[in-house]
């Protein structure tokens, strides 16, 4: 039986200690280590706030921290919008040619990843954005994504038949080169 005060698990062996603690640097001179994994949170929460910032200065501004309701609200005025649209017309949609709208869908496709690793609650409100530009300006290289994330969010809310729908759209679109 393992004693208390030992780790679960795998253990690092010394040669890995030292090659991470050469990574690492020597500790500060106060006695505080520096954390890797905290320090690169930080950056990943610094490139998200950069994100939100330039989707704020392109005219497309998003909450930094919505509460519950309002991604509910997301959801729902997603659900709503989607019921109208079939698949036959999803996939009619034209290529934007909006360069502006182009650009802002990459800051959205960085933020929705970024948002699933940092802060799942701008989640909804980004795809929603990413689902309101397509419908509105036509696919963009990132439309396949933004199908599969409103149909992850499918999911997460119990609607399967509906995320199967969209991940079969999703396919389609990759088909038809969009």
């Amino acid at each position: 039986r393992r004693p208390r005060h030992q780790l679960k698990g795998r253990q690092p062996t010394d040669d890995a200690r030292a090659e991470v603690r050469a990574l690492i640097g020597a500790p500060p001179a106060d006695g505080h280590r520096r954390d890797l994994l905290i320090e690169h949170l930080h950056r990943l929460q610094d490139a998200l706030e950069t994100g939100l910032r330039a989707l704020e200065d392109l005219g497309e501004p998003i909450a930094s921290d919505p509460g519950k309701p309002r991604m509910a609200i997301a959801l729902a005025q997603m659900k709503l919008a989607m019921r109208r649209w079939t698949t036959d017309r999803l996939l009619a949609l034209p290529d934007c040619q909006d360069r502006r709208v182009i650009e802002i869908q990459r800051i959205l496709d960085e933020l929705r990843s970024l948002s699933y690793i940092v802060r799942l609650n701008i989640l909804p409100l980004v795809v929603r954005k990413q689902l309101d530009l397509t419908l509105a300006h036509g696919h963009t290289p990132s439309s396949p994504l933004v199908l599969v994330s409103y149909g992850l969010l499918l999911v997460v809310t119990g609607d399967s038949g509906g995320a199967q729908r969209f991940g079969e759209v999703e396919e389609n679109v990759l088909d038809v080169g969009c």
